[in-house]
């Protein structure tokens, strides 16, 4: 599995002078589908991945479609894989709650619920406690499960780095653990990839393992098309696809939970790599925010049909700036409720 996803990378070449934010690009590899394919052949498919050539003529196999091995790109695209390898284990017959008697699919309730996606980075280890700490999130005060909830996201926490001491904040205990404490309020919380746990729904593999996605870039007569790609679940066009995969889930109407707790404790990078890091996220989410303001973000779905929201929250946050900006420098002597007759001049 790991060697199938490793040769999806863009092959950069390997020198001590590069930054290793960038060693991990789009490639270049592909494999051929044919026509209505079954998707209990997705692993035999892949195996037989070739990169694209472009001064070689196609040996045109009549009717198979290319699919890009994009979905298997970085991070996100090693979420991407497991997620998908996950479902078509979960869906092969043997492995089905169901039987005979609950229909030809062999499917019961159970098999069509949701499963708890949990992540944990190389340098992450969860501790005992992890999941019974973050599994209530998903259920109501009723017991009963809550599939609004998205995920829910845990600190990261480095013991070699106490609070107190943390000037480059490793521990993110400056910015992300104060922001989410306060978002959790609304339950608008952001995952930061490791320490979170997705709740991801039940999807018929027939129909989505391979989708068809616009194009990101203009073909040679300056058109974008479709193609088909493998089902994403976590963004691959971004850095930060935790951000990106979180802001679709907001777009939908779902919700995030904080779990301030030291539930995962990790062995931090050093000072360069950490830097890399920083800089990593603050190209993602520049990245990020041109997606959405230039309208080529790689949300889909309902998610993409409510990006008129965004532009309200963004509205909203400006007009609040605004407010705040004028009640400290305008003294008011009179107010347009006042002018208007709403008010009393004695009550104001």
């Amino acid at each position: 599995l790991l060697r199938m996803h490793f040769t999806s990378r863009a092959k950069p070449i390997e020198d001590p002078r590069n930054i290793m934010v960038q060693h991990v690009a789009v490639g270049t590899w592909y494999y051929k589908c044919p026509p209505e394919p079954d998707p209990m052949r997705w692993l035999e498919l892949r195996k037989n991945c070739q990169e694209m050539i472009y001064s070689h003529a196609d040996d045109g196999d009549i009717g198979y479609t290319k699919v890009p091995l994009r979905s298997s790109h970085g991070k996100a695209g090693g979420l991407n894989f497991v997620d998908n390898y996950i479902s078509l284990v979960n869906d092969r017959m043997e492995n089905r709650y169901g039987t005979l008697s609950d229909g030809p699919d062999c499917k019961n309730d159970q098999d069509r619920a949701p499963s708890l996606y949990a992540i944990a980075d190389a340098r992450h280890q969860f501790q005992p406690d992890f999941f019974i700490s973050c599994v209530p999130c998903f259920f109501d005060p009723k017991g009963m499960l809550n599939r609004r909830v998205a995920f829910t996201q845990a600190p990261q926490h480095y013991p070699e780095h106490s609070d107190k001491y943390d000037y480059l904040d490793n521990n993110n205990a400056q910015f992300f653990r104060l922001n989410a404490m306060i978002r959790d309020c609304c339950g608008g919380v952001s995952s930061c990839g490791t320490n979170g746990m997705w709740q991801m729904a039940d999807r018929d593999n027939a129909e989505t393992l391979w989708t068809h996605r616009l194009k990101r870039v203009r073909d040679r007569d300056g058109k974008r098309r479709t193609q088909v790609i493998e089902r994403e679940q976590f963004h691959t066009s971004c850095k930060i696809e935790d951000t990106a995969s979180s802001l679709d889930r907001v777009l939908v109407g779902e919700y995030s939970h904080f779990v301030n707790r030291k539930l995962s404790f990790g062995m931090s990078k050093d000072p360069e790599g950490f830097l890399g890091a920083q800089q990593r996220w603050v190209e993602g989410a520049i990245t990020l925010c041109l997606q959405w303001v230039t309208n080529h973000a790689d949300a889909h779905g309902q998610a993409k049909r409510n990006q008129p929201l965004l532009w309200m929250v963004i509205v909203g946050f400006i007009a609040y700036v605004f407010s705040l900006c004028r009640l400290v420098t305008v003294e008011y002597t009179s107010s347009i409720l006042v002018e208007l007759g709403i008010l009393d001049r004695d009550f104001f």
